[in-house]
């Protein structure tokens, strides 16, 4: 541009890409109708983040704009969405009650959901507002498979008074085979029909069956090394017309400034197995929570009220001890997830044990009780003289008796802080639902992990990070030791 100016000595001007909210000299920005007004856009941007008046040039463009039939509601709308700010109004109490009532009778994942974004629980459980129904497997499905799948094997393993460490490889086969196979030829249950509608649901419906098939062989060599066996499977509480059904937790709210009347809390769920083993006469009662993907106990997480469902599970495992033992002595063992996938090895695992790569790729994980008598007989790898890693729990055992730092092992004292803080958090996500709480705050909890990545409502919330009032709410990620040492600072 240098060169042709100076060829054709040509004066070179500097003009503004983008309109001014001071300059009176606005010649250069006018031309059509919606072209100025575009400008006029620009200029009051200029005007609202330079903290300036728009000069009166510009207010006589805005006046003649703001006149004309054709542009006069364009030009207020434009002009507005520069006051608009993307924060919801708090919900008066009548919409409340029409919405909820007095009483909310909700599960443990609703009220995660809320301290993950209270706006998208007002969507998705006030409103109500759901995708649209697709024909195809969605991960929910596969889930559903899988505890139905694991439910059903339990059921007869336990009716037919069968030890898994009794039985040869072959019959584990021939049993999963069985169930699945009932359950995928059932002419009364649709569910799983997509499954035979092409041939590549066939080859997912082939890889499920083998996905279970490969939890229960673990399952069949964890019982090897442990006396921890299922007592029960899919224990549902506070879920109405559910037979042998649980009570669900209750909690009262009184009222306050912000809440006029009572409010009642019933909190509902599905455990997806007890495990028991007796020691000495005692009963260990303990939970396993079985995940298609990979999951361990985030104490950040469980700290801040966006993971909760363990120490629910927990909580009522307490409070119904005598239904799992038949002994008076019974005792929490923990709570842990199995992974139910069918892990793929890699040649060096292959050549030390297959069995072993197996067991450590499905390894539990989750918490334990500090009781001697439970850990010391909870793996038979580690009990007595024994020490290293267990095959089966995220233990390790020092050489000299003790368990290293690194296992998840909480004092029974410390438990019971756990399970009052989680019951402090559900009456305070309910306290918040019915004062109106719908706040835009997606939470944090690492660089690539966020409340807004996955959701299916972001075209409704239009958060921005970008905007002063639209923010992120930051999830503290802690460890174990730290999580019990704040629960001891807050009591």
């Amino acid at each position: 541009m240098a060169r042709i100016a100076d060829h054709f000595n040509i004066e070179i001007k500097h003009l503004p890409a983008t309109a001014d909210a001071k300059s009176s000299n606005i010649d250069k920005f006018l031309g059509t109708k919606r072209s100025t007004l575009r400008r006029l856009v620009q200029a009051s941007q200029d005007s609202k983040n330079s903290n300036v008046e728009l000069s009166a040039s510009w207010k006589y463009v805005y006046q003649k704009l703001g006149h004309d039939l054709n542009f006069k509601a364009l030009t207020q709308k434009l002009l507005g969405g520069l006051k608009y700010q993307n924060i919801p109004t708090q919900l008066s109490p009548e919409i409340i009650t029409k919405l909820y009532g007095n009483q909310l009778s909700t599960s443990i994942s609703k009220l995660e959901q809320f301290y993950s974004n209270p706006y998208e629980y007002f969507l998705k459980y006030g409103l109500k507002l759901q995708e649209r129904n697709v024909f195809d497997l969605s991960p929910a499905n596969t889930g559903q498979f899988y505890h139905e799948a694991m439910d059903k094997i339990m059921r007869k393993i336990n009716a037919e008074k069968i030890d898994l460490s009794s039985l040869e490889i072959k019959d584990v086969r021939a049993l999963v085979g069985e169930v699945t196979q009932k359950m995928l030829e059932d002419a009364q249950d649709f569910q799983y029909a997509i499954l035979q509608s092409s041939y590549r649901m066939q080859y997912i419906k082939k890889q499920l069956v083998e996905t279970i098939q490969r939890t229960l062989l673990t399952m069949h060599e964890q019982s090897k090394y442990t006396p921890m066996r299922p007592r029960n499977t899919e224990i549902s509480f506070g879920q109405v017309g559910q037979k042998n059904d649980l009570n669900p937790l209750k909690f009262v709210l009184s009222p306050d400034q912000v809440i006029q009347e009572p409010k009642l809390i019933n909190v509902r769920g599905r455990i997806d197995r007890v495990d028991v083993m007796n020691v000495n006469g005692r009963d260990y009662v303990g939970i396993v929570d079985y995940k298609s993907s990979q999951h361990k106990l985030e104490f950040g997480k469980i700290y801040d009220g966006t993971s909760m469902q363990m120490l629910t599970y927990l909580d009522v495992l307490a409070k119904n001890l005598d239904l799992w033992t038949e002994t008076e002595k019974a005792a929490l063992a923990g709570a842990v997830y199995m992974h139910i996938n069918n892990p793929k090895l890699t040649i060096k695992e292959i050549n030390k044990s297959i069995e072993d790569a197996f067991l450590n790729k499905q390894k539990y994980s989750g918490i334990l009780v500090n009781n001697d008598e439970l850990l010391n007989k909870i793996d038979r790898a580690l009990s007595d003289e024994n020490y290293g890693s267990s095959k089966v729990f995220p233990l390790r055992k020092n050489k000299n008796g003790s368990f290293s730092k690194t296992s998840p092992i909480v004092e029974p004292a410390d438990l019971e802080l756990m399970i009052a803080h989680n019951e402090d958090l559900i009456k305070h996500a309910g306290h918040e639902i019915f004062s109106g709480n719908i706040d835009i705050a997606p939470a944090k909890w690492a660089p690539n992990s966020n409340a807004m990545q996955y959701t299916p409502y972001k075209s409704i919330m239009q958060f921005d990070p970008l905007l002063t009032e639209n923010n992120y709410r930051e999830v503290d990620s802690m460890g174990l030791s730290e999580f019990i040492k704040r629960l001891k600072t807050e009591d």
